[in-house]
């Protein structure tokens, strides 16, 4: 009797053995599945928090940046002028056809790449200043508040302005009696080459910009057009009639 009660407990230790380890693989394969069926369904979310301090931060920055090229293009400008001030003599016509003025068809050359490349530079920031001032727009319409921004007021200037202007003349066996200092009302800078045809007399009957040469600006080449029909050259009756020649126009900026 007791031989078969110490085999009847053996053989429940085995079965409660085996079955401990039928539940413990068990409960390893669930934990198993579950990481499986969680990491499958699960994606990370990554979202920028803006938050008042950092949009007034950015806001700050953005006009940080206008008025550093806002100063930039000023001195761009005060650069330019300068330069022109120190090489070119205001409101004289220069004949370019006449050889002893090599130099100063030199100093034309010169002074237009200078233009030219100013011209580029402040462009090139209008353009960034442009991208800063539609970030302060999106960020105004977001709803958050714009930072308070420095208002500068500018210089008062008149509405007609009448030089400096560098003028040179391409007229074979003539010259300046008269040439007209164009009056303008656009405070810019650049250049117009006028294609003139001046008659005996030494009146200019015709003058059109020519375009491949010159500055887009209409109000310039509208100008110059008109000053180079109210110049007067000297008489020439052996000249064609017409006799074609050139006007070129600096305009210096104001």
């Amino acid at each position: 009797m007791i031989v078969t009660t110490n085999h009847n407990i053996r053989q429940i230790s085995k079965l409660t053995a085996f079955l401990g380890t039928i539940i413990v693989h068990l409960l390893i394969g669930i934990i198993i599945y579950i990481a499986k069926i969680t990491a499958l369904y699960t994606h990370e979310i990554q979202v920028k928090v803006e938050t008042p301090e950092s949009i007034r931060q950015d806001q700050e920055e953005a006009i940080r940046k206008k008025e550093e090229l806002r100063r930039q293009i000023e001195e761009t400008s005060a650069r330019l002028d300068a330069y022109l001030a120190a090489q070119q003599r205001k409101n004289i016509g220069v004949n370019l056809s006449d050889d002893r003025v090599a130099a100063g068809e030199k100093d034309l050359s010169e002074t237009q790449k200078e233009i030219e490349q100013a011209q580029k530079q402040i462009q090139s920031i209008q353009e960034q200043l442009e991208k800063t001032r539609d970030l302060n727009y999106t960020n105004s319409q977001e709803g958050a508040p714009l930072p308070a921004e420095k208002t500068v007021k500018p210089e008062g200037k008149l509405a007609v302005y009448k030089g400096p202007t560098n003028i040179y003349y391409n007229l074979p066996q003539r010259h300046a009696v008269d040439l007209y200092v164009p009056v303008y009302k656009c405070p810019s800078l650049g250049k117009v080459v006028v294609n003139i045809k001046v008659d005996k007399s030494g009146r200019v009957v015709e003058a059109l910009a020519d375009k491949t040469q010159s500055d887009v600006d209409p109000c310039l080449i509208e100008a110059a057009e008109d000053a180079a029909l109210r110049s007067k050259f000297s008489l020439n009756n052996n000249s064609p009639d017409p006799q074609k020649g050139t006007i070129t126009y600096l305009f210096v900026s104001q």
